[in-house]
């Protein structure tokens, strides 16, 4: 009896536990894995409104010849990911684009698109995006997914993860800045060396290699895997920051 007293009583303190520290910010549940877990913790410490978070997915997939065989890459794609495919694409100019709705609910939107360019190449994108905590997880569902069905069309996943929002910052200030408490807080608790800055009247970005993020930027020899931006709205004076691995690609 003793015994089944204490057990209910450790169970009752580990739900309160849960609860509480789900109300306290964004989580991700228990043994989930990966750069967002990595960054929600860091964001969660200095954002105070206006959260967003977006995994997104960029490459390059199968050339095409012609309309027909773009269409039909189309298909297979849809086939893979339980899509049904329009019957024709959308034409832009010289651009052929698939946009298909992948999630489209109160917390999370997600989308693809399958995009053929003039020289007969192409990109696959796959965007998820939520301003809820309720998101969170579902993004991290979503990237696991996404791995299943990228592995099947012979893609190696390559995520890109940005979170966004407000910060308290100094209103006054002239520039846009990270206080030196931020930029430790980044140095230590992403294990990050700065490697390079840029700054103008409104923003200022820095990047990063850090030894614990998992995606790097390809496109650099620098081995840039993290940045984070401050942009100052020159009316307001309200600071918003941007942290992404391995780099930003919205608007900051």
């Amino acid at each position: 009896m003793r015994a089944t007293i204490i057990w209910t009583f450790i169970v009752l303190i580990t739900l309160v536990l849960t609860l509480e520290a789900a109300a306290q910010g964004w989580t991700l549940r228990p043994h989930s894995d990966g750069d967002l877990q990595r960054l929600l913790p860091l964001a969660e410490s200095v954002i105070i409104s206006d959260k967003k978070v977006i995994v997104k997915h960029t490459s390059a997939y199968l050339p095409y010849k012609d309309e027909r065989d773009f269409a039909q890459t189309a298909q297979n794609i849809s086939t893979i990911f339980k899509l049904t495919a329009p019957l024709n694409p959308i034409r832009k100019q010289d651009v052929l684009l698939y946009r298909f709705t992948l999630k489209d609910t109160a917390t999370t939107q997600a989308t693809l698109l399958w995009i053929g360019f003039p020289d007969g190449s192409t990109q696959l994108s796959l965007t998820a995006e939520t301003l809820q905590s309720d998101g969170i997880n579902t993004l991290h569902d979503l990237q696991q997914q996404w791995n299943t069905q990228l592995q099947a069309l012979g893609i190696q996943s390559n995520w890109n993860v940005m979170i966004q929002g407000n910060i308290d910052a100094d209103t006054s200030s002239q520039q846009p800045g990270l206080s030196p408490s931020l930029q430790l807080n980044v140095t230590n608790s992403l294990h990050a060396q700065e490697l390079a800055r840029y700054q103008d009247a409104n923003s200022l970005s820095i990047s990063y290699h850090s030894t614990i993020v998992e995606e790097s930027a390809a496109d650099t020899q620098q081995k840039m895997n993290l940045q984070v931006a401050v942009h100052r709205d020159s009316i307001t004076g309200q600071q918003r920051i941007t942290i992404a691995t391995p780099a930003i690609s919205i608007a900051y």
